[in-house]
């Protein structure tokens, strides 16, 4: 008796066997639409059309927006940027139902797959940036946030235009300041979003006048000052009107103060996990070491508060350092894969955290190692992205890690890695190996 097997569809052929990029770039817009619909599944499939946890203060922000402000003059309390908000702007001044807000989200997680493609390609082949695209679009932490009203689908699409745009920059000749100017415009976007980021755009500017002294790396380094010089441009009118509503010039966010509380807070068995201050009265093991504390300072406006929180978290540094070190060791394990959290039962759900982000990890010094034995030097390119993800991961390790803020450098790693390791010759290390 004889068995037929159906054969492969000719694109999944050819994309396996690398031997068209038409295909691969159908399977990559097959990826991103599945991703689409995966997510406003879950939006549907997880939530109700009512607000839940942080979605509430994105909703608010966007209600003040409505109302002709972001932050009122007599509590300017600043947790994160206006960019988010204002995507949510147009819906909440129609009355839109939360599921559209929700399906908006799912819509750029699919853009942002595509244009992840669109960047890989750029330094890897085809299939390899299917996969770098694939992996960037169902990250746990993504799947975790993705479908809810938080900033990781804005995150996602920024980060994904902002290297698409910076690759070809770099790779283009005449009219290359063109994608400059897309590249600032997307970080720029993902600063008002994610705030943090305007530590690393700050930190960059100097950094590429270092990398301007290389001769290997003078082009690339000259078009990254422009890129990030513009993109700061760019964010005064929000450092005016913090400083407006503050007082205080370079202000990015006012939440400073008490994540470096936090991240201090060795009492009780604690290691630098960040508490939200209503759970500071409702849990008592947290209320015995804090609730005087913020009691006290409750009734004091954003940047007093911010002073005392500072206060107190010097004080602990000077006094007990070691304490800060096993703090920030903790620190960098929560960034990384979710735990240690002091006073919480660990769970199964960080496996997965555990599995990916290993995973990442463990390309990029693969790749690495094998690019130093084989000779082959980081590109200049690399070599940028390589410092914007040592500036952003640990500027992030110094304030209490969640790993929702991993996922806004995860796709320039990940980009990293899989380009040092698509320029390995596998199949000629198998042989090798074989023999």
């Amino acid at each position: 008796m004889t068995t037929h097997t159906e054969p492969l569809s000719p694109t999944l052929t050819g994309f396996i066997n690398g031997e068209s990029g038409r295909d691969c770039q159908r399977v990559a817009q097959v990826v991103s639409f599945l991703v689409v619909i995966g997510y406003t599944f879950l939006g549907w499939y997880l939530h109700k059309d009512q607000l839940e946890g942080d979605e509430q203060r994105y909703y608010q922000d966007a209600v003040n927006l409505t109302q002709g402000y972001f932050v009122s003059d007599d509590h300017p309390r600043i947790f994160n940027g206006p960019g988010y908000p204002f995507l949510l702007y147009p819906f909440v001044k129609m009355g839109a139902p939360i599921m559209a807000m929700r399906l908006l989200g799912a819509i750029m997680v699919g853009v942002a797959c595509w244009f992840f493609f669109l960047a890989g390609r750029r330094v890897m082949p085809e299939r390899w940036a299917v996969v770098f695209a694939t992996y960037c679009s169902i990250h746990p932490n993504l799947l975790k946030h993705g479908h809810t009203l938080m900033t990781e689908p804005t995150t996602q699409v920024c980060l994904a235009a902002f290297l698409w745009c910076l690759l070809t920059s770099f790779q283009s000749g005449k009219g290359w300041w063109k994608w400059a100017l897309g590249a600032s415009l997307s970080i720029w976007w993902l600063t008002m979003t994610r705030v943090f980021m305007g530590h690393v755009i700050t930190v960059m500017i100097p950094a590429c006048l270092v990398l301007l002294l290389f001769r290997s790396m003078r082009q690339t380094a000259a078009r990254m000052l422009l890129v990030m010089s513009t993109a700061f441009l760019l964010c005064v009118p929000y450092l005016s009107y913090t400083y407006a509503k503050t007082g205080s010039p370079m202000l990015w966010s006012t939440s400073a103060g008490e994540l470096l509380y936090w991240v201090t807070s060795s009492e009780g068995g604690e290691n630098g996990h960040w508490y939200h201050e209503d759970e500071v009265y409702n849990r008592p093991e947290l209320a015995v070491n804090h609730a005087a504390f913020f009691k006290r300072i409750q009734p004091l406006g954003p940047l007093e508060r911010e002073a005392e929180f500072k206060k107190v978290a010097l004080q602990r540094v000077k006094d007990h350092p070691m304490k800060f070190l096993k703090n920030w060791i903790c620190n960098v394990s929560r960034l990384f894969f979710g735990f240690p959290r002091s006073l919480e039962v660990e769970k199964l759900t960080t496996l997965p955290l555990v599995m990916f982000n290993g995973a990442l990890l463990m390309g990029l010094f693969i790749g690495g190692l094998l690019a130093y034995l084989r000779r082959s030097p980081l590109t200049p390119a690399m070599v940028i992205l390589l410092c914007m993800a040592a500036f952003y991961s640990g500027g992030s390790s110094l304030a209490p890690a969640l790993p929702r803020y991993f996922l806004g450098i995860v796709p320039i790693i990940a980009l990293i890695a899989l380009t040092l390791l698509s320029r390995v010759p596998w199949a000629a290390l198998w042989q090798d190996a074989r023999r």
